[in-house]
Order: structure tokens, then sequence, then C-alpha cells
């Protein structure tokens, strides 16, 4: 009896996963609501010449990232929900092979990469999240790139710099979605640092793993100077990324958090006499802190 082949496997796998994910979208058809409706809106605003704006107004409250993404496939494709739906199908194809690599990367046995590809293919919570217009779907995938880039390998120092240079802008564009992906880098090299089996004096390895944090931050860097200098003329203050961040301390910490979710009327109840007082939305993100 003939074996199938280790990628013809990995091909069946993947169109196993990406059936699912258009089965559900067909099986069960949802609404927008929440976050995705917000997400959803910016972009058609976005398509609509209007900008990031909410009700015409310039915002930066939550990250560009997933709305101008979907903006440019509704300038592209119309501006169905169906659209970004179907994006997140090839999305969440795009998570699972990355995984697979990174999981092959960083064990070096096939088979454990197999298994993560097998577990995130069927995974309930990822199928059913292809329905929903929410930045994870986009934000996962960049992650996952981005990690993948970070870890050493051997290469000539020109086709390195690349690599770091790559994994900086792949970082600074899921920090453009999610901001806590500023953080990854830094993760990531503190792992590498009591790395163990590695060959280099402590002392030049080290400098090699500085130096090579120091270039992906200029690059990640770089990727979020256009946002932030359009923050700065819109607001005149510098928001590197959105401004929700006084929002979700003062929800999470005020006086009447209580640890659960709460419903949208006493977040605002709260919130409102301070915002009252902001300038701006950067002066109400700054009164929140």
């Amino acid at each position: 009896m003939r074996t199938v082949p280790a990628r013809a496997r990995l091909a069946i796998l993947l169109g196993l996963a990406a059936t699912l994910r258009l089965l559900w979208l067909l099986a069960v058809p949802n609404a927008q609501v929440a976050d995705a409706r917000w997400y959803y809106a910016r972009a058609v605003a976005m398509t609509a010449g209007e900008g990031y704006t909410i009700d015409g107004v310039t915002t930066a409250f939550w990250p560009v990232g997933y709305p101008a993404f979907l903006g440019g496939l509704f300038a592209l494709f119309g501006t169905s929900p169906w659209v970004g739906e179907s994006a997140n199908v090839v999305l969440g194809l795009l998570a699972i092979m990355l995984a697979y690599l990174l999981a092959l990367k960083l064990f070096n046995r096939p088979a454990v990469a197999r298994y993560t590809l097998l577990l995130l293919a069927f995974y309930p919570a990822s199928i059913a999240h292809t329905s929903l217009l929410l930045s994870e779907l986009l934000f996962v995938p960049l992650m996952l790139l981005g990690v993948l880039l970070l870890l050493p390998q051997q290469l000539p120092p020109a086709l390195r710099l690349l690599r770091l240079t790559a994994a900086g802008a792949t970082l600074g564009l899921a920090t453009l979605t999610r901001p806590q992906a500023v953080l990854i880098p830094v993760a990531v090299y503190v792992a590498l640092v009591f790395q163990r089996h590695v060959a280099a004096p402590r002392g030049a390895r080290l400098a090699g793993l500085a130096g090579s944090c120091l270039v992906v931050y200029l690059a990640l860097a770089l990727t979020l100077i256009p946002w932030t200098a359009r923050n700065l003329q819109v607001f005149g203050a510098l928001v590197f990324v959105s401004t929700n961040g006084g929002f979700n301390l003062y929800v999470g910490n005020g006086s009447f958090a209580t640890g659960t979710n709460l419903a949208q009327p006493v977040i605002d109840a709260q919130i409102a006499p301070l915002a009252a007082t902001a300038s701006g939305e950067a002066d109400a993100d700054r009164l929140l802190r």
C-alpha cells in the first residue's frame, strides 16, 4: 500500500480546513455586531473617501490596520461583508500554514508540526471566527510571520539584514492592527538569550541579538511613522497608533470596575463626565490614563 507523500497530506489538511470554513460561512450566516460592526463601518467610510472617521469626524480610537485592510478589499470587490469573510478563509489558512512552519522551526520535528496544523485546521473557535470581521483574523498571521522571520537563520549578512527588516515591517503592520505586537521582538530575543546548546560565546551572542533587535525595531518604527505623523497632524498630539489606551485602562481599573464585562450604558455613564472636559480624542485618552 502506497504512503501518501507529506506534501500531499499537508495539501489535503489545508483543503479540509478551507472547506470547513467555507461551509461555516454558508451554514451559519450572521450579522456583524459590536466590534465587527465598528470595523466594517470604518472600512466602508474609507472606501467612500471619508478617511478613518466616525460620522465624518476623524478618529484613531482603534488601530487602523484592520479597517484599512478591509477598506482595500472593499475598494476592489465591493462592500459586502462576504468580501471580508471570504478573506478570513484565506487569512485562516495562512495562520495555519505559518503555525506549521513555526512549529517545524522551533521543534525540528515534522510530527509536531503536523499535529499543530491538524489541531488548528479543526479548531472550532478558529472556524467560527471566520464569519466575524475582527482584527484578530489579520493579526494572527502577521504575528506568526513576524516571529518566524525573527528566529535565527544561517544566511549571508545582506540576506540576514533583509530578513530582519522584513520582520520589523511585518510586526509594524501587526502593531497597526493590535498594538501589543510592539512587544513581540523583545519577548523573542529575551527567550533567545536563554537558548541552550548554542556554540557561540555568550558575549558575542548577546551583542548579535542586541544588534538584530535594534534593526527590527528600526524597521518597525519606520512602518509606524506615516500613521503617527497623520495622528500628530490631526490631533496635535503624539499618538503612535490609537487613542483607546486610556479608555481601556479606565474601564479596567476605575472604581466602578468589577472584573467582568460591563454593559455599555454603565461604561458611558462613567466615561462621559471626563470625556466632556477633553478638547478632543487624544486629550480624552490622556485624561482617562
